[in-house]
């Protein structure tokens, strides 16, 4: 099968297992990539536990760390179909998962619960991946409660905080971070971060009610972290 854009718009003719990188076919089959299981493991996490939208996978190198259910499993999938489970550690957290991000032999989770001692930024020494070994909480003065995606770059750890906005931490003492800028990047639901060099792109979510939420994204400038500043706007609302 083949793909055609000539005309300005894609015209597939997609035989059986063709793809084509997720465009689709005139003919309404989908231009799908045949998919095939190499390997697969059974986590060992406490009865009833299952992977939820909250839950995170991170890989670094050949270990995969996973954050599912307030447990840390640390795999290592040097043979991808043979996946060998290191280490599982459970309740990590008091509270519920947020935001979490790995980097320079550091976990990084934020705990978003109204309760309980690890409330805040916790940090995980990952240097043995067999036994990780809990360093602190670190709870800012503010709330940080309902933190939902954080990414690291460049010595600095983005996270989105709910309605509360944009936070940027510095990592230069690795396990104990500092927050140093915040800023409401966002009218309403901070949601993704992506980092891209000088500026972090975020990702907004409005819920006026059906039918009038809407997404839409800013970015920010990061030049200076202590004074993050807004550059553009996009809103699916304004857009036309």
């Amino acid at each position: 099968g083949e793909c055609d854009d000539s005309s300005g718009q894609v015209m597939c003719d997609c035989d059986a297992g063709y793809h084509a990188d997720g465009l689709t076919c005139v003919s309404g089959t989908a231009c799908t990539p045949t998919l095939t299981e190499t390997g697969w493991h059974q986590l060992t996490l406490k009865p009833g536990y299952s992977i939820g939208s909250r839950d995170r996978i991170v890989v670094r190198g050949d270990l995969a760390y996973l954050f599912v259910k307030r447990s840390l499993v640390v795999l290592d999938i040097t043979v991808p179909d043979s996946p060998q489970e290191l280490s599982v550690t459970e309740d990590i957290l008091d509270g519920n998962q947020g935001g979490v991000a790995v980097a320079n032999g550091y976990a990084y989770v934020f705990d978003t619960g109204s309760l309980g001692t690890t409330r805040g930024l916790n940090v995980w020494d990952l240097s043995d991946p067999a036994a990780p070994a809990f360093v602190r909480t670190v709870a800012p003065s503010s709330t940080i409660n309902q933190t939902y995606h954080a990414e690291i770059q460049g010595g600095f750890l983005y996270a989105s905080v709910s309605t509360l906005g944009l936070d940027i931490w510095d990592l230069s003492t690795p396990d104990n971070p500092t927050r140093r800028g915040t800023m409401q990047a966002c009218p309403s639901f901070h949601q993704q971060v992506v980092p891209l060099g000088t500026q972090v792109l975020v990702t907004c979510y409005h819920n006026g009610g059906h039918p009038d939420a809407h997404y839409g994204w800013n970015t920010v400038d990061v030049t200076d972290p202590d004074n993050p500043v807004p550059v553009a706007t996009f809103d699916s609302a304004l857009s036309g």
